[in-house]
């Protein structure tokens, strides 16, 4: 088995723990295990925390969060998903353009920053 094949998704943790065992994953919803090795002491605790790119992320803990820059939100896994109400607001997204999201929390599993609920109205020029 080669560390290539290890980076898997949310079920590659235990295969990540064979090849680099000093090293704790943070678990990204949907994404590639990150793989990183200052933290293996406080083992399995996890939090979520909004990383760089301004996403939730569920990472193994505190400690693997703030190694990859991120900010822990909570004790705890992240949300999976928003419910599917439509109850749309508009936002200024992570690359601070407005955008309309479908609801609260959609905007927020984003890191947007809610302006007003409503859709966004075109900017007049």
């Amino acid at each position: 088995m080669t560390a290539r094949s290890c980076i898997v998704y949310l079920l590659g943790a235990l295969c990540a723990a064979a090849i680099w065992p000093a090293a704790t994953p943070a678990l990204a919803q949907g994404q590639p295990l990150i793989v990183m090795g200052p933290c293996a002491g406080p083992g399995y605790r996890p939090v979520c925390a909004r990383s760089r790119k301004k996403t939730l992320v569920t990472y193994v803990n505190a400690c693997m969060a703030r190694s990859d820059g991120a900010r822990v939100i909570s004790e705890g896994a992240c949300p999976e998903a928003c419910p599917m109400i439509f109850k749309p607001v508009c936002a200024l997204d992570a690359a601070g353009k407005r955008k309309t999201f479908g609801n609260e929390c959609q905007a927020r599993a984003a890191g947007a920053k809610i302006l007003r609920g409503g859709r966004c109205v075109p900017l007049v020029r």
